[in-house]
């Protein structure tokens, strides 16, 4: 899923409280919305190291055991400066992340759409290595392919950008 996707998903969980009458500060929708979105500075990272389209997905800072244990440090560090809901949500935030990155592959299954062979997030991560996947040549090469082979996972974006902003502008 591309970082305009997150922001929309991660956007519209934080509004999930507003809409059942329970206040939430304008800085708890930015931590919730940044935390749905920080799992990806691996790619900038990986970038400058030379790795090449999505092989961030193959990255510790794509696991769920990454994501709790970084959501903890926030926690410890940081508690006070959030409400309780607002720590479950930055925690949901995150793991909706993988969740969003790992949706092509069950499209794939499904056979709805011709990438995401294999699973883009290793859940189970450290009890099971992480696949070997073949990597295009380079992040313009992976962002072509992901845009004319994954039209399903381009719907949900589409929806979850349009759903966001019709929320923002009401």
């Amino acid at each position: 899923m591309l970082t305009p996707a997150h922001i929309a998903a991660s956007y519209l969980l934080s509004q999930v409280p507003s809409v059942m009458k329970i206040p939430i500060t304008s800085s708890e929708v930015a931590a919730i919305v940044l935390a749905g979105n920080i799992l990806d500075l691996d790619f900038l990272f990986g970038t400058l190291l030379g790795k090449r389209g999505d092989d961030h997905h193959n990255f510790i800072t794509h696991t769920p055991i990454f994501s709790f244990t970084a959501w903890m440090i926030g926690y410890i560090l940081f508690s006070s400066y959030f409400s309780q809901l607002a720590w479950i949500m930055i925690l949901v935030s995150m793991l909706l992340h993988l969740v969003l990155d790992d949706i092509g592959y069950w499209f794939y299954k499904l056979g709805w759409q011709q990438i995401s062979k294999y699973p883009q997030i290793n859940w189970l991560y450290p009890l099971k290595d992480f696949h070997k996947r073949i990597i295009p040549q380079s992040n313009n090469m992976a962002l072509k392919e992901y845009l004319t082979k994954a039209r399903v996972n381009l719907i949900v974006e589409t929806s979850l950008i349009t759903a966001a902003l019709f929320v923002f502008l009401t």
